[in-house]
């Protein structure tokens, strides 16, 4: 699967957004936008595309809500199934071997996944240091 065939369904500013290479993503709009589903693509894109640099156990959500925390891994397993599977909107992709293998490690450490709350977040540090 390229770059192109993995972002192809989104509109021009998720792509442009899911392209942009700062530190850090702040992502502020109306409710049913699409943050959601520009986190989880962004978020998958980095490892797909750019696993050298990127590794879920280096990238951190933080939400304001235990829901919206929820939602994403939730969309993070609905985005790799539909992938794996070949479903809606990625039924003309073709995955190599290497990008299967990633998606599979990510869908195996869902748990493991940085997501969470600010108060999480923060809780994480305090006790790890």
């Amino acid at each position: 699967m390229t770059e192109l065939e993995f972002l192809e369904d989104l509109t021009v500013e998720q792509r442009a957004s899911t392209l942009k290479f700062d530190a850090d993503v702040s992502v502020t709009a109306n409710a049913g936008s699409g943050k959601t589903t520009l986190l989880v693509r962004k978020y998958l894109y980095l490892q797909l595309f750019h696993p050298d640099k990127f590794n879920y156990k280096n990238i951190v959500a933080i939400t304001f809500t235990n829901k919206a925390a929820s939602e994403i891994r939730k969309k993070i397993r609905t985005t790799i199934t539909a992938l794996m599977r070949k479903s809606e909107p990625f039924e003309n992709i073709v995955l190599d071997d290497k990008q299967v293998d990633i998606l599979d490690r990510i869908n195996r450490n869902l748990v493991n996944l940085e997501v969470g709350t600010i108060h999480k977040f923060c809780r994480k540090i305090i006790k790890d240091h």
